[in-house]
This record gives C-alpha cells, sequence and structure tokens, in this order.
C-alpha cells in the first residue's frame, strides 16, 4: 500500500510556503487547458529566463515579498477541483505537506524540470525545459527521470522563441526516446510588447510550418498558444 494515500490529510498544516500569488482562472497551457484550476505561484526560481513572464517571483529589483502561509490556509483558498502550483520553481520547495492537504484534487505541478521529485500525489507533471533564447538548455537526465516515473502523468511543454529552441526541442526529444508515450506542447513565447492579433497571425503561420514538418509525425504534438494571455493580455502573470 502506498503509505502517501493513508497519512493523515492535516500532518504538516503548519508548515508554510512563500507565496507569490494565489489565484482562480483557466488553465491557459498544456493538455487541460481551459480548465477551471486554483493556482498557488510560489516564489524563488533557480533559474533566470531572458523572457519569464513572472520576474517578480525571482528577479532582483522586481521580486515582490512573499507571503509566509501556512500549508491549512493555502488549502482553504482552493476553489476547484483541479490546483496548479507553480512558480518561479516550485520544487525549490517541500511541497510534501500540502500536496497531502489536497486529497481529491487534480494536481498539476509546473517545472522547469531542472530538479528532481517524486510526490505520488501529482496528476501531472508539466515539464518545460528552457531552451536557447531563455539563457538555459534542457537537463535530459532530469526529464528521463520523470518520463520513466510517470509517463502517463508527464506532458512535455517547451516554449519556442527562435528558430534555434525549435531544433534544440528536436534534438531533446530524439535523445529521448520514451517521449513519444507523452503529449508534447509547442508553444510560441508571448513577447513583452504583446499585441493578439499579430501573435495570433504568428501562430497560425508557425503551427502550418510545424505541421508540415515530418519530424513531429511520431509524437503526440499539441500546437497551442496561450490561452490566458490571448484572455487577458494586460494582466501580469495570470
Amino acid at each position: 500500500m502506498n503509505p502517501a494515500a493513508t497519512a493523515d490529510p492535516t500532518a504538516g498544516t503548519e508548515r508554510r510556503l512563500p507565496v507569490s500569488e494565489v489565484f482562480h482562472s483557466i488553465q491557459g497551457e498544456g493538455v487541460l487547458i481551459g480548465r477551471p484550476s486554483t493556482f498557488i505561484r510560489l516564489t524563488g526560481c533557480n533559474y533566470t529566463c531572458t523572457w519569464c513572464d513572472t520576474p517578480y517571483t525571482w528577479k532582483p529589483g522586481q521580486i515582490r515579498p512573499p507571503l509566509m502561509t501556512s500549508v491549512a490556509d493555502l488549502a482553504a483558498q482552493v476553489q476547484h477541483g483541479a490546483v496548479v502550483i507553480t512558480g518561479g520553481e516550485p520544487l525549490l520547495h517541500d511541497l510534501a505537506p500540502l500536496l497531502a492537504a489536497l486529497p481529491g484534487k487534480h494536481v498539476t505541478i509546473e517545472t522547469n524540470a531542472s530538479k528532481v521529485a517524486g510526490y505520488p500525489e501529482v496528476d501531472l507533471w508539466s515539464l518545460s525545459p528552457k531552451l536557447a533564447s531563455s539563457g538555459h538548455h534542457p537537463d535530459l537526465a532530469v526529464i528521463r527521470h520523470y518520463l520513466s516515473l510517470a509517463p502517463q502523468g508527464v506532458q512535455l511543454k517547451f516554449v519556442i522563441g527562435a528558430d534555434a529552441d525549435l531544433a534544440e526541442a528536436q534534438a531533446t526529444l530524439a535523445a529521448l526516446p520514451e517521449s513519444r508515450l507523452v503529449p508534447v506542447i509547442l508553444q510560441p513565447v508571448t513577447a513583452p510588447a504583446f499585441d493578439r492579433n499579430t501573435y495570433m497571425d504568428y501562430f497560425a503561420e508557425w503551427a502550418l510550418a510545424i505541421a508540415a514538418d515530418p519530424f513531429w509525425q511520431d509524437y503526440r504534438l499539441q500546437l497551442l498558444p496561450q490561452l490566458h494571455r490571448l484572455c487577458w493580455p494586460d494582466r501580469e502573470g495570470i
């Protein structure tokens, strides 16, 4: 029997986590796009992506002082059946008490795929390996860990900011044959000077070009924009 399944759900609820924000919206990315969800955004990141859309979680001079919030308070704020734990990089923190306080919820962890974790309560590991335009590169060993741990509960989401990113995403997948078992999402980066019409014109042209590339025929490929950015182009982070 899985010990986590019989653990006291109230254990550790006084533990505190550095929270940037809690909000209720729709999932804007990946295989659960459009699903109403409660988002718990934690502070801190081990990366410094050039195009990061939440620099207020980590960047000196822009970071918001985190609110140290108890696990019990976080669980009480959940309004939906789906919970997304995001950042920053949420795996910088011990998430076991929070996960134990969310029984019956569908939990997604959004991570940059730089750190290994093995929480059995997680329903979807949303791995977003960073590519050249971000200033970082994928860690194949970490991605391989998640693909072997729970391929049925993994998606690979690549944010593409330049042609070099697309080539690196292909090279990453080619080095990981098991990636053919999981959804692969390609998502063009939303530029700081964001305009919905320009973005969608670019997305349409970009999607048709990728769809014609025979490399992708063996993958569970999805080409998706950032839905939340289309709905709320002027709102930060959400």
